[in-house]
């Protein structure tokens, strides 16, 4: 499963102090973790995640490469070289907690992916591919036909639509 830097910014929501938007910000490229480790330059398709400690002198983020910093985005001293890439800062915590939660996030949403395609390798029907949705997508997902009767709907907490 690959994601993109943007989707780990809204599952981080609220723990974000700041954030750059770099090339490749809503394009699904992230598919690994990695804890930064003094590279010179990250890599792209890997989410970085390094704190102040970690990172003592800025490496080149390539396209398509995410750092998760653990601090303000002050405390970075961003070039032009390193603007290619995005850069998430996060409220000081343990690089191991955002570890485990990035863990979380991209489990979250291999096991989506998974449940999708069980549905279509089962032929079943639009319904159960928009249940299987479900914790994924805030709002509810619904499926029309052209006088707007329902054909599927994710289920709904209370019974207003």
């Amino acid at each position: 499963m690959r994601l993109s830097a943007c989707i780990i910014k809204e599952e981080l929501e609220g723990k974000l102090i700041g954030f750059i938007e770099g090339d490749g910000f809503k394009k699904p490229l992230l598919s690994k973790v990695r804890m930064y480790q003094g590279e010179h330059s990250l890599e792209a398709g890997y989410l970085y995640i390094g704190s102040k400690e970690t990172l003592e002198q800025m490496p080149e983020l390539k396209k398509g490469s995410c750092l998760l910093y653990t601090g303000r985005l002050e405390e970075l001293s961003l070039s032009e070289a390193s603007r290619k890439g995005t850069v998430l800062a996060a409220a000081r915590q343990g690089t191991e907690a955002y570890l485990n939660r990035i863990m979380e996030i991209f489990e979250k949403y291999n096991a989506w992916e998974e449940k999708l395609q069980s549905c279509v390798n089962k032929r079943k029907c639009i319904q159960s591919m928009i249940d299987a949705c479900r914790g994924i997508f805030e709002n509810p997902l619904f499926l029309c036909d052209q006088n707007y009767r329902f054909l599927a709907i994710t289920g709904l907490e209370s019974e207003e639509q």
